[in-house]
């Protein structure tokens, strides 16, 4: 009986690519499992943090996903300039319009705003505000 409840050790180590392929076929909480583990065993890695926060917008988890981006967005790095427009979109899915709006605003207003996603941001202003971009 010793042993009996021993907990399932991981045959495979954690994979950014087995995340990647989960969430591609799908299995969103397979992929939040396997970014977990990879955060567990590296908690600095800002990309992590940023899939996980994709990976639970994706399961409709919208303040967990802000959780996520904006700890990402902590650890900086490369491809970390836009989570401010998903910090965004999950205020907005988690019916927050206004406060969407305001981070996207912020952004538009900034010397370091870029033309095109300036643009980006402006279109998605009119969705959640229902009006014409």
């Amino acid at each position: 009986m010793i042993g009996f409840f021993k907990r399932k050790s991981r045959s495979q180590p954690p994979s950014a690519d087995e995340a990647i392929a989960r969430a591609q076929r799908g299995d969103n909480a397979g992929a939040l499992q396997e970014v977990d583990a990879l955060i567990a065993e590296a908690p600095g890695v800002a990309m992590s943090h940023r899939f996980r926060g994709e990976t639970l917008f994706a399961m409709n988890r919208y303040d967990e996903a802000i959780e996520s981006f904006l700890t990402a967005e902590r650890l900086g790095g490369p491809a970390m300039e836009e989570l401010f427009f998903w910090i965004a979109l999950a205020h907005a899915n988690a019916e927050r319009p206004d406060r969407a709006v305001e981070i996207l605003q912020e952004y538009i207003d900034s010397p370091a705003a870029s033309p095109d996603l300036s643009q980006k941001c402006k279109a998605a202003i009119a969705q959640i505000q229902g009006t014409p971009g």
